[in-house]
């Protein structure tokens, strides 16, 4: 007789489930991790189009940016922090994107430099 009994099927069919279930929470933890991994990326981008704006910019012409949600993408918020220092001529730009992520809130910042033009 060929082919395979009922009750070997059914053997086979708990063993894959067994290993299925023991697999699933691997693959949901990895499918978190590229998720955030992704808005983390996504965030990277966005500061540099941020500073490069910034930087663009006239050295009078910096200043603060209250918390705002990012024209392009309205899931982070941008605020810049512009500190003068007038004794060397330049001014601290401190760069802050937020995002929350379920129940997580997180940030990426960057910090620069500009000096006035001599």
């Amino acid at each position: 007789m060929a082919g395979f009994s009922l009750i070997e099927m059914m053997i086979a069919m708990t063993l894959f489930a067994i290993v299925a279930l023991g697999v699933y929470p691997l693959m949901w933890t990895s499918m978190q991790t590229n998720t955030r991994n992704g808005l983390h990326k996504t965030a990277e981008n966005l500061s540099v189009r941020w500073m490069d704006s910034l930087i663009a910019q006239g050295y009078n012409n910096l200043a603060n940016v209250s918390e705002t949600s990012d024209p392009i993408d309205s899931n982070f918020t941008c605020q810049v922090i512009v500190t003068t220092n007038a004794a060397d001529d330049r001014k601290e730009i401190l760069l802050t994107i937020r995002w929350s992520l379920g129940k997580n809130d997180y940030s990426y910042r960057v910090q620069t430099i500009k000096v006035r033009n001599s």
